[in-house]
């Protein structure tokens, strides 16, 4: 049950962020793209997330580390036909982590491609060549 709860208060969060967001910084999303886009980020945590860590493996480290979901932004990033969702996450020692996600529509249905844990600077060069 607190499960649940704690999942309908992040929806609630969700949607009344997307809601307070405007349409411009989403390129030429809809409403209900942006909205399918963040409850599909919200689902892919939930599903990725075992006792309340999200593992990820570090390629460079060659090991799995614990992260914990703490903030999701608003913003949504379109760049082509792909669109990259941000997040903040902490580490095992509370230090923020930024967790960035790379989604499309397709067939009108949002989905999450891939996770790029600390790769933010990829995405701004990204911005910065559009």
């Amino acid at each position: 049950m607190a499960r649940l709860f704690s999942r309908l208060i992040v929806i609630l969060s969700a949607a009344t962020l997307i809601a307070l967001a405007t349409s411009a910084r989403a390129g030429t999303l809809t409403t209900d793209q942006r909205v399918a886009l963040q409850m599909k980020l919200i689902d892919y945590i939930d599903e990725r997330t075992i006792d309340g860590k999200f593992l990820h493996f570090d390629a460079d480290r060659k090991e799995t580390t614990a992260l914990y979901p703490a903030h999701l932004h608003p913003r949504i990033i379109p760049i082509d036909d792909i669109y990259f969702l941000c997040a903040d996450f902490r580490d095992v020692d509370g230090k923020a982590v930024e967790v960035d996600f790379v989604a499309r529509i397709v067939d009108g249905d949002a989905r999450i491609l891939q996770t790029m844990v600390g790769q933010r600077s990829v995405i701004r060069a990204l911005k910065r060549a559009k």
